[in-house]
């Protein structure tokens, strides 16, 4: 989808370049004026979150299944160019106070800031922003 969009040339004029399957058997607020509802989900949101992985955002940082603590992919702390893009502000006391979730040293190193590693549940908490 990136070079269809960039050069303006259909890499595969065969097929689509992203395709998206809604399920929708879950309760969607499809109103953008209207506040989501606790067990509704906002399908403007949805949308636009799996558009930014037709367009190839994707990250490296997951959380290990059992425990919801961070889990580094196939443990060898590879994260991918957007994660640098990530923060995380923690509490709603914190907004001011974002944090990187992917730093790099000075050797361009990656590796993941030092309290998402020790939160339980930073990835699934909604706190996390990208800019």
């Amino acid at each position: 989808m990136f070079n269809h969009i960039k050069y303006g040339v259909d890499p595969d004029s065969q097929n689509y370049d992203a395709r998206l399957v809604v399920n929708f058997r879950f309760p969607y607020i499809e109103d953008t004026s209207l506040p989501v509802t606790i067990c509704y989900y906002d399908l403007y949101s949805v949308i636009l979150h799996e558009l930014t992985h037709a367009l190839g955002m994707v990250t490296g940082i997951t959380e290990e299944n059992t425990t919801g603590y961070y889990f580094p992919e196939c443990k060898t702390n590879s994260f991918t160019r957007y994660d640098s893009l990530f923060l995380y502000y923690g509490s709603a006391n914190q907004i001011g106070n974002l944090v990187k979730m992917v730093t790099f040293d000075s050797l361009g190193n990656p590796s993941i800031e030092a309290t998402l590693a020790s939160t339980q549940n930073c990835l699934r908490s909604n706190k996390i922003w990208l800019y």
